[in-house]
């Protein structure tokens, strides 16, 4: 099947194939990649300054892009990226391209379902897929110009088998999980709350606007995961990884609020986080259980403490 080549399937085919010429060791110039690919200058900074970085620094696989001179090269950790054909290179820019704005996104995954000829299980790097919502790519360009004019819109909300009407200020649109959302204020009772974006229908824009307090902003680029919740306090949380796990801090962030406190001089760290709800660091805690341990706040500590002794007690009455 033929791709029509639009503007994002461009920046997509041209990512992935510096990508994979970086991996076999070219070391590339912006003057050379401009001419190899019909782009001004200014376009192929772009993708070496921001794009490629960002999606290499969510890749996890400890590579990154470095400077020589005017040449750039891969480095880092390279040996993971043995065989790194070019189908991987696709199921990389699909998960990734999320960072790059949701209705890329959506857009995205449809243009590289129709060019993948690979089957995933022969992949070395393990697909992580987010749901398929390229149907709602009308709705997503909708609510992305609604919030560009910060315009309050209306919608149908379907949830448990009922829909009911809506009115709300459109925040952001936000993957948990693999999941889409939108983040809106409700106006009739003034709670931002989260909304399927596949069960949202029947969308208009009404002629009064909104403004957005930049503290709610901050803590709505904080987010974790789907625990997230706009209408409480945030509060940090110190967490201690030990050196075999702490490179991944590095590599891949818990989230925009994460910092480096300390290291201890085996290699060991103390993060710092911001959330607004326990279960937005838990999974985590138990993902890297034993290695993470939570430091405080007191109250977070004794509820992973009782939730380990739950399990234990559990995994005891199991045969």
């Amino acid at each position: 099947m033929s791709v029509s080549k639009t503007p994002d399937y461009k920046v997509m085919e041209r990512l992935s194939d510096i990508l994979r010429r970086l991996e076999s060791g070219e070391k590339l110039s912006i003057k050379e990649l401009s001419k190899d690919y019909g782009c001004d200058a200014k376009t192929i900074q772009r993708d070496i300054n921001r794009r490629l970085p960002e999606l290499l620094s969510q890749l996890n696989m400890g590579v990154r892009l470095e400077r020589e001179g005017r040449l750039v090269r891969l480095g880092g950790d390279t040996t993971t990226l043995k065989n790194f054909d070019e189908a991987l290179v696709l199921d990389v820019l699909e998960k990734l391209s999320e960072g790059m704005g949701s209705n890329f996104a959506l857009k995205a995954k449809k243009i590289l379902s129709n060019i993948k000829r690979v089957d995933s299980e022969e992949h070395l790097y393990a697909s992580v897929h987010f749901e398929d919502v390229t149907d709602k790519a009308d709705e997503v360009l909708f609510i992305e110009v609604a919030m560009g004019k910060a315009a309050i819109i209306k919608y149908r909300y379907e949830i448990n088998g009922s829909s009911y009407d809506v009115e709300a200020k459109p925040l952001k649109l936000i993957c948990f999980d693999g999941f889409w959302y939108l983040l809106a204020e409700d106006v009739k009772d003034g709670v931002i709350k989260k909304y399927y974006l596949k069960a949202i229908s029947n969308i208009s824009m009404t002629d009064k606007t909104f403004t957005i307090k930049k503290a709610l902003k901050e803590k709505l680029q904080n987010a974790v995961n789907v625990w997230f919740d706009a209408n409480k306090e945030s509060f940090e949380v110190r967490l201690w990884a030990d050196k075999k796990i702490a490179k991944y801090f590095y590599r891949r962030p818990i989230s925009n609020s994460q910092r480096v406190i300390s290291t201890d001089p085996d290699g060991s760290i103390e993060l710092s986080v911001i959330v607004t709800n326990e279960f937005e660091i838990i999974p985590t805690v138990f993902y890297w259980i034993p290695n993470l341990l939570v430091l405080s706040p007191e109250p977070l500590r004794e509820e992973v403490e009782k939730l380990t002794a739950e399990f234990v007690e559990k995994m005891k009455g199991v045969e």
